[in-house]
């Protein structure tokens, strides 16, 4: 979908920095946006240089790339009830934008409805275009205040526009709605919006209403919508849409009964049922919507492949019909494989990746040497899972106490393989990024950090010595019930122990290993 840019990470934080001459420059007018083309036919926007700073509202970064609003320019009073307007609020002035497009029309770049976003190419920028009009609309919206009508000036600290007058604060609008569809075996409705500039297929949509959960919300549109009543629910994924202010939730459903349509034509211009082998090619990398059609599609397609095959379909019915089967299925459905999660001495960690001027580092702790358990070994932040905790939580959690970070500041990326310890206990790693980490630390637990640079894991390879495990049995072990008694050829396991000689201290053990798994993971192995 548009918001797909990995590798490329989007940092929206507000930490505005003066430009660079090439930062990008969206300017808008409505919904027109000023846009050039490379050489190669890509979009690209005005850069930076080509304006005063003081012109320039920061708006966010993609990897190092810095992006940037022009602002228009309105009177200080604009907007203030005062008694020289006799109470009304005068006529907005003209924009400097009009002479400004102008301009720079003339030195190439074109005047383009924002719809343009919605290509690719390159993608990166078309998401960046989406959410930068989302926050152009929102500043236009809050530059007075709605209490007082006097003009707004924005915080230092984060994305809030403040009244100086009242004390009003004002946060972007995000207004979340739902994408639905609902489904009849291998059919799926699909619809056409009614007097919109959008013509493309669509499933039934609209904005969740105070008061209301997203599930109301979705058993809500499709009654109004094509008069269909649902079950089952189910949430399928998100999507940012900054087109219209919009976070979508995807989710499907079933009809709950008659399947006979009744369409609202003031939304709607088609809504009928479609079956998954008359669906055509959609762009499910742009939208949520085209995203869902065919994902449905794809999943009926292979589902009916299935039902084409009489041997599958016996042997579904055998096992649906076995009671212990049944049983193992409804208990281990919802599983995930790994090792076996233990009542005691299950822990979980997070692996941070921190971004710096030479690139990717993974960061490590060294343990206070006043701890009881492991002084000053070279760690992950981690620990002992609560009870009620998920494996994640207990991450987030202990590297928030550890680092003395906030959630916010935590974006988990990977959850990597468990291992288990000398001991038994399992540990159960993710890889996450740490956003604006300024190397604060807990002294209770922690006696220093640092990071070791992605690159120089790629560049050294671990020293391995090797262990052996023998298994040796107590003085009252029964001999007598297994073949050989006393004799029996109990193996020996021998275990490689990694280390790496890094400039912050010896790695070697549980954290080690974890690191080595990452690495060669990350390098395809």
């Amino acid at each position: 979908m548009i918001q797909d840019i990995a590798p490329k990470i989007f940092y929206n934080e507000y930490t505005p920095e003066p430009p660079a001459w090439e930062d990008p420059v969206f300017i808008f007018r409505g919904r027109e946006v000023l846009l050039g083309r490379r050489e190669d036919g890509a979009l690209c926007c005005p850069e930076a240089g080509e304006f005063s700073e003081e012109d320039l509202q920061y708006l966010f970064r993609i990897d190092g790339r810095k992006y940037y609003l022009y602002r228009e320019d309105f009177p200080e009073d604009y907007g203030r009830e005062a008694p020289d307007y006799g109470g009304q609020v005068p006529e907005k002035p003209t924009s400097d934008t009009d002479s400004l497009f102008a301009r720079l029309e003339k030195l190439g770049y074109d005047r383009c409805e924002i719809r343009i976003f919605r290509t690719t190419d390159p993608r990166e920028l078309c998401f960046a275009g989406m959410t930068a009009w989302h926050l152009y609309g929102w500043y236009r919206e809050s530059a007075f205040c709605g209490r007082c009508g006097h003009p707004t000036i924005h915080d230092d600290q984060e994305r809030m526009m403040f009244c100086p007058v009242c004390g009003q604060r004002i946060y972007p609008r995000i207004a979340p709605a739902v994408i639905v569809g609902v489904t009849d075996g291998d059919r799926i409705m699909m619809t056409r919006y009614a007097g919109r500039a959008y013509k493309g297929h669509a499933l039934i949509a609209g904005f969740c209403e105070i008061g209301e959960s997203v599930e109301e919300t979705v058993r809500r549109e499709v009654m109004e919508e094509v008069g269909l009543r649902v079950k089952n629910i189910r949430y399928y994924r998100s999507q940012p849409w900054g087109f219209a202010f919009n976070l979508l939730m995807g989710f499907y459903c079933e009809v709950d009964g008659d399947t006979r349509v009744t369409m609202d034509e003031e939304e709607l211009s088609v809504a009928k049922w479609v079956d998954a082998r008359d669906i055509g090619q959609e762009e499910r990398n742009l939208s949520l919507t085209a995203d869902m059609i065919m994902h449905f599609k794809e999943c009926r397609l292979e589902e009916g492949k299935e039902k084409s095959r009489p041997d599958i379909q016996d042997n579904k019915k055998k096992k649906a019909l076995d009671p212990v089967l049944s049983r193992i299925r409804q208990i281990w459905g919802q599983r995930v494989p790994g090792l076996s999660v233990r009542r005691k001495g299950v822990s979980a960690v997070l692996l941070p990746l921190v971004c710096k001027d030479d690139g990717w580092h993974i960061l490590f702790e060294k343990r206070a040497s006043t701890l009881v358990r492991q002084p000053g070994e070279i760690c992950f932040p981690g620990g002992m899972v609560e009870e009620g905790e998920s494996f994640r939580e207990t991450a987030f959690r202990e590297t928030m106490e550890e680092l003395l970070i906030r959630e916010d500041q935590i974006e988990i990326i990977a959850a990597l393989d468990p291992v288990m310890g000398p001991s038994g206990a399992s540990i159960w790693p993710f890889a996450a990024v740490l956003r604006d980490y300024e190397g604060s630390f807990s002294r209770d637990e922690v006696e220093e950090v640092f990071t070791v640079p992605l690159q120089w894991f790629l560049d050294h390879e671990p020293e391995k010595h090797m262990t052996e495990l023998a298994t040796i049995p107590g003085k009252d072990f029964p001999y007598e019930l297994i073949p050989g008694g006393e004799n029996y050829p109990w193996r020996r396991k021998k275990n490689a122990i990694v280390f790496y000689r890094t400039r912050g201290g010896i790695l070697w053990g549980i954290t080690a290993r974890m690191t080595y798994d990452f690495i060669r993971l990350y390098q395809g192995e």
